[in-house]
């Protein structure tokens, strides 16, 4: 039975944690030093702290009858979602095409040029970097630090744009992914 008195206790006592104060903080990755991260990091407007998923192996049967028993076997991390204000010449946006272009040099070209390059792949220790998104509390004081390390830009979504949408700052979605990631929590 829920004990109401016992719940408020405990809200009273720890609290509760706003989900409006972090910073996402990108390292430039090796091939792409001139990427200004400290303006990705100022217009980063929302993210999430990622999650797991434990893999089952789900044919485990004991004694080769019976209920299947499901074993764990390894991880899988959840891509990490930033959406960033976009600024008033998309230099932002522009950064992340270069990071995207950086892995992946699928650049359009005109039909008279030629690029032997067109297409080629990065070596992923040219692209990847690591990426830290830091949480706080109201004092400003660092609650929890997830750092994604070998990070890199898989999805840079599309920038909505609409007549009806009046006093609306554009947003870029971009989608990460990465190796494995690291959380600490500040005592």
């Amino acid at each position: 039975m829920l004990n109401l008195t016992d719940f408020m206790a405990e809200l009273r006592h720890r609290g509760t944690h706003s989900t409006n104060r972090f910073t996402v903080t990108i390292t430039p990755p090796q091939g792409l030093l001139s990427l200004n991260s400290r303006k990705l990091s100022l217009r980063a407007l929302d993210t999430v702290l990622p999650g797991r998923t434990i893999m089952t192996k789900d044919d485990i049967v004991r004694f080769g009858y019976g209920l299947i028993d499901k074993v764990g076997h390894n991880t899988i991390f959840s891509d990490v979602p930033v959406a960033f204000i976009v600024d008033s010449r998309h230099q932002v946006t522009e950064m992340i095409d270069r990071w995207m272009l950086l892995i992946n040099n699928a650049n359009q070209l005109a039909d008279s040029e030629v690029d032997d390059n067109r297409y080629l792949v990065s070596y992923k220790d040219d692209y990847a970097t690591d990426i830290v998104i830091t949480q706080y509390n109201n004092q400003g004081y660092t609650t929890a630090k997830c750092t994604l390390r070998e990070a890199f830009p898989i999805v840079r979504q599309d920038i909505r744009l609409g007549w009806q949408d009046n006093d609306q700052i554009a947003i870029l979605p971009v989608v990460f992914t990465y190796t494995d990631y690291k959380l600490e929590f500040p005592s």
